[in-house]
């Protein structure tokens, strides 16, 4: 399964309880209702997938993604990035998906790989890799384009298509290491042009601990986007960084049902 999409796809951020202590309680209640009017929000504010993501201390991560994502399918059209780092959450939840979900994420290492690719390919779903490995997230681009080659590798390996394929090039937080933005503008270049892979980035996670958060990933969104990004994760109520990046394409449905597929 392919996205058409003439991009950038825009993925809304707000549906996950980090940080966000009113977001916890309800989950932490079997509350659901606040994750769905979050994505009935998101997709009025121009976002054409939604990230769905309900890590939080103490949850059964399994039972909570499935019952959040079957009650968002209920209220929204828009397709759903399935957002976790426990595989059983993450097949739970694609099992009972209808239609042809995104799988966020499956990171370079070895063991993730083989687990998470087929689950991808039974799935038939578009998945987006992180540019990280056992070692943890790479300090250059250099070892960003290495792990996102070992991806790609493994992907076809186990039956995926280049189409099916968004790379994260990781945008880390800027406060303490100011050099990480144009590290993932390297590496975003790099993946398209040497790998012609398609490329993601979460805008937010640049301005993370600094005041004046929409200004700053106003104006990481405008470098991404030059840099030829693909695909942005971001916050669609930032209504600076909302204009950046609906202004590159118009909107179009990125993901067909399974039948169609």
């Amino acid at each position: 399964m392919s996205i058409d999409n003439d991009g950038p796809l825009r993925i809304g951020e707000r549906i996950n309880p980090s940080g966000r202590p009113g977001l916890q309680a309800a989950l932490a209640a079997g509350d659901y209702s606040a994750l769905v009017a979050e994505a009935v929000s998101q997709a009025r504010q121009g976002a054409q997938a939604l990230d769905v993501n309900v890590a939080m201390p103490g949850i059964d991560e399994p039972e909570a993604l499935l019952r959040a994502v079957a009650q968002i399918q209920k209220a929204v059209s828009a397709p759903l990035v399935i957002d976790s780092a426990n595989p059983e959450a993450l097949e739970a939840a694609l099992d009972a998906y209808k239609g042809c979900p995104i799988l966020n994420s499956i990171p370079g290492r070895d063991a993730d790989m083989m687990k998470l690719f087929p689950l991808a390919k039974k799935n038939n779903a578009t998945v987006i890799c992180m540019a990280i490995d056992e070692r943890g997230v790479p300090k250059t681009a250099a070892d960003r384009l290495i792990i996102a080659r070992k991806l790609l590798s493994a992907a076809l390996a186990h039956g995926l298509t280049k189409e099916d394929l968004f790379i994260d090039c990781v945008a880390l937080p800027i406060a303490h290491q100011p050099e990480q933005r144009d590290e993932a503008l390297r590496a975003l270049e790099r993946v398209k042009r040497e790998l012609g892979l398609k490329t993601i980035l979460g805008i937010s996670n640049i301005s993370y601990g600094l005041p004046n958060r929409e200004a700053i990933n106003a104006e990481f969104s405008v470098a991404a986007l030059a840099a030829g990004l693909d695909a942005a994760i971001y916050n669609p109520a930032q209504e600076s960084v909302a204009r950046i990046i609906v202004g590159r394409g118009p909107q179009r449905q990125p993901t067909r049902s399974r039948e169609e597929a």
